[in-house]
């Protein structure tokens, strides 16, 4: 299936405007954990065009308002329905769906993106089909979690 055809099956339709990157974020009910990562987001610099997609698993907390108020700090983010079928991969594919960029990245709504992630993907998947990046489960766990 290509590309535009998989969109127009989600119920989107693809803009021709020049995105580089599309950061896909798959969330249900992440109101408590979803502005940390937009934060995040918000802080990367990179000097190509990018986007913010939170794919919405059918959340039924304050998530869409969350997001909502984080569009000032991130002008090109957007909030998509995926509530269609329950788990993240559906949420994940919906965002991609969605997306406008030539590459795609994703991160969790409970993560938080550390400084240069987003350059350093976009640069990246640039040279390369896939890439993955380091874990630090130091910073948003427990020391019993991390060290387990």
């Amino acid at each position: 299936m290509r590309p535009d055809d998989r969109a127009e099956s989600f119920g989107y339709h693809r803009s021709t405007e020049a995105v580089a990157l599309s950061v896909v974020v798959p969330c249900m009910n992440g109101a408590g954990v979803i502005g940390d990562q937009l934060t995040a987001l918000a802080r990367q610099q990179w000097h190509r065009t990018w986007e913010v997609i939170v794919a919405d698993n059918g959340s039924t907390d304050d998530t869409a308002a969350v997001v909502e108020k984080h569009k000032a700090q991130l002008p090109n983010l957007r909030l998509v329905d995926a509530s269609r079928k329950p788990g993240a991969a559906h949420a994940r594919n919906t965002g991609v769906a969605a997306a406008r960029g030539k590459a795609i990245a994703f991160c969790d709504a409970d993560d938080q993106v550390g400084s240069g992630w987003l350059a350093a993907m976009g640069s990246a998947l640039e040279k390369h089909p896939f890439v993955a990046a380091r874990i630090d489960i130091e910073k948003l766990n427990s020391p019993q979690i991390a060290e387990g």
